[in-house]
């Protein structure tokens, strides 16, 4: 089709126009009837505004089931049969050709100026055209589910070139291993009775030569391991941190600390994939052909490694039941120390003050028993086994040594034989020795699987091909209807059919005791929930149905926990995919009472504020949390208990400022402060999940 492959640019090659780049990924989306957002197209190629070039946009492509490839493409060459496809002008801007006409005209949309399609003929087209395209094809979907494969299998198949090169090598040092046998046997039989140093001279040349590929060979199969192992984690990493990121809070039943216990065990997968067990299973058939050559040398002496090598074997399959259960047991053992340990950092401060820490250390101390206890155990059997594998290995050289005795005394084989048969004999039967470490890795590398495959084999990777609704600016009208919702494992719904509607525009309080379920009406709007039955409607729209990102930049939350990150304020603040000016900053700071704060980091430079419960006070966490809500501008505000921990002076600053900005933005705040009721044009009282009052606030203050 005259079209010559590319590596996709990175750097300096990006396009002059990202932005315009992400929007012409949006309208090859919407060809094929799968929209999808400008935040979406960014995120999925997991880069901020302003850093999208095509190697990004072949990810974001990628990610939703296209298959992209950069190319060169006369003008002569652009058949209507590859469109839509991506093609870049002579300044390096993106541009969407639709269709070729068979009297060269040429349909598409330029997206530096937002022009609707147009119709061009093919001196024009000529003008601007640079001669590169960026080709787009639709995958159907088997092909996008062959070509995502399985989660982990999957990874390892995209090197499965390096993993043949290290077969190929782990042949050649094998059968370069021969020539200490061979130059061993060559010397006692040959040099030795006839005192040929040249040939000694000859031999050793060669022999030495043969040691130094041999090294050369090993260090380059230890290389290509490691980057086929460097591109597996990649994948797997970026995966398995995506599906971290796609867990909802129902969706999952484990403690952070237990979950990121799970997680750290994809380290012992990796291990075996990367360490020397690996090259031992590779190494460990080559003990037969080892045996082999014994037998051309030393005729039956082969029948002594014979009969040891299925012998350790055996014991090996033996011990792997005990291995397994010993090495699920400390796996848990660990990852209940390890969530222990977790929740106690978390909450050293309250333990400091309550007297929990004693608690805690017994609830780590049983862990830690029960995770030692376990661990004796199976080095226990580790140890049996490894003793077990010498001894034989051992016994093995005895009795080949007692037996060359008879041989060569029946003249069947020379010295030199004998030698070079106890050499071989001793490395065919040099991987046993090291079966039992690989057998513990491989215990450990299983049950990590496994336990990574609970939480990623129904990874929703199909959610990339899945059409959500766009819409990058919200009016705010919110509707609940018929909305029940319990959370997983209790019986009794937390809010049952509950049905109300808050206009655009309006600011709302929500009001009730502790446990009513005002908080889970706020994530339920967010999306941080979904409700078991029912509909939450935001424009007329079901939030599960609204573009994930243009969610997160339309609906701004602060949920009742100010959860803050390590690194600066600015940081903190600054969330998502837009960025914005420390001029905007200013304003914003001296809008939520933070520019002191902002000042002196911008200023003096504060890198990070990894301790934040010593740097900043509870107030000044909900100042930023309230920012961060407000930073990307959005049209619906849900504020859970925002000035809770603020003096009065700061909550009235807040609270004048909700008022201030409550025309243009629907706001629904959760609080039991009366200085933000003012702010209030609706006050909604709940009670057991269900709404006992709808009233204006002056009603409910006159009534209290």
């Amino acid at each position: 089709m005259h079209y010559t492959k590319l590596s996709p640019p990175k750097g300096n090659d990006q396009p002059a126009s990202p932005l315009c780049l992400a929007g012409a990924v949006q309208q090859i989306c919407r060809v094929y009837k799968h929209d999808q957002s400008l935040a979406s197209i960014r995120c999925s190629a997991g880069v901020k505004e302003g850093e999208f070039g095509v190697y990004e946009a072949c990810t974001a492509l990628e990610r939703f089931g296209f298959r992209a490839q950069l190319a060169d493409c006369a003008i002569e060459h652009l058949p209507d049969q590859l469109c839509p496809l991506i093609a870049f002008d002579k300044s390096n801007n993106p541009f969407v050709i639709l269709g070729v006409e068979p009297y060269g005209r040429i349909n598409l949309l330029r997206y530096a100026d937002r022009t609707d399609p147009e119709r061009i003929g093919h001196a024009r087209f000529e003008a601007f055209y640079c001669g590169v395209v960026l080709r787009v094809q639709k995958l159907s979907n088997a092909e996008w589910q062959k070509k995502k494969g399985h989660w982990f299998f999957s990874a390892f198949l995209k090197s499965q070139w390096l993993y043949w090169q290290v077969l190929l090598a782990t042949i050649m040092t094998n059968i370069l291993a021969l020539s200490i046998s061979i130059f061993t046997m060559t010397v006692y039989d040959r040099v030795i009775p006839n005192a040929a140093i040249e040939s000694l001279i000859a031999l050793t040349v060669g022999v030495v030569i043969a040691l130094g590929f041999d090294f050369l060979i090993r260090y380059i199969r230890a290389l290509f391991i490691d980057q086929a192992s460097r591109i597996a984690d990649y994948d797997v990493s970026v995966r398995i941190f995506d599906r971290i990121l796609s867990l909802s809070a129902t969706e999952y039943t484990l403690k952070k600390g237990m979950l990121a216990g799970v997680v750290r065990e994809y380290e012992a997968l990796r291990e075996f994939f990367t360490s020397s067990s690996l090259v031992l299973l590779v190494d460990l058939p080559f003990a037969l052909f080892f045996l082999y050559v014994i037998s051309i040398i030393a005729g039956p002496l082969a029948y002594i490694g014979l009969i040891a090598l299925p012998v350790v074997i055996i014991a090996g399959v033996v011990m792997q039941p005990f291995l397994s259960r010993f090495t699920r047991l400390s796996k848990q053992h660990a990852i209940a120390k390890q969530a222990i340990l977790v929740e106690t950092l978390s909450g050293l401060e309250t333990m400091g003050v309550t007297g929990a820490g004693a608690l805690m250390k017994t609830r780590y101390l049983e862990a830690l028993r029960e995770q030692l206890d376990t661990g004796a155990s199976s080095r226990t059997c580790g140890q049996l086994l490894i003793n077990f594998s010498m001894s034989v290995q051992q016994y093995a050289q005895v009795f080949a040594v007692v037996f060359d005795v008879f041989l060569i005394k029946n003249g069947d084989i020379s010295q030199g034989a004998l030698i070079a048969a106890v050499i071989l004999g001793g490395r065919a039967l040099a991987p046993l020795a090291q079966l039992t470490h690989a057998l513990t890795r491989a215990n450990a590398a299983i049950s990590a699987y496994n336990s990574l495959n609970d939480l990623l084999h129904d990874f929703p990777l199909q959610r990339y091909r899945t059409s959500f609704i766009s819409r990058s600016q919200l009016s705010g009208a919110i509707e609940f209807r018929d909305v029940s919702f319990k959370f997983k494992g209790e019986s009794k719904p937390l809010i049952s059919n509950l049905s109300f509607k808050i206009y655009a525009g309006q600011t709302v309080v929500l009001l009730g005791e502790m446990g009513s379920g005002k908080s889970t009406i706020l994530k339920l709007i967010a999306g941080v929930l979904q409700p078991c039955s029912g509909q939450v409607l935001v424009d007329g729209v079901s939030v599960r149905q609204l573009d994930r990102q243009d969610r997160q930049q339309n609906i701004g939350v602060m949920l009742q926990d100010a959860w803050m990150f390590s690194g600066s304020i600015q940081e903190n603040i600054q969330t998502g995919a837009l960025r914005h000016t420390d001029a905007d900053m200013t304003k914003l700071a001296q809008f939520w009472g933070l520019s002191g704060l902002i000042s002196r980091e911008q200023s003096e430079g504060i890198a990070g504020l990894s301790d934040k419960t010593a740097v900043l006070s509870g107030g000044q966490r909900q100042a930023v949390s309230l920012a961060r809500a407000f930073v990307h501008d959005p049209s619906i505000l849900l504020l859970d208990e925002p000035t809770s921990a603020m003096d009065p002076a700061s909550e009235g600053h807040i609270a004048e400022n909700l008022i201030h900005m409550r025309s243009d933005k629907t706001m629904i705040i959760v609080t039991h402060r009366s200085a933000l009721f003012k702010a209030a044009d609706r006050v909604l009282v709940i009670k057991q999940g269900q709404i006992v009052a709808d009233q204006h606030p002056s009603n409910l203050m006159a009534k209290t």
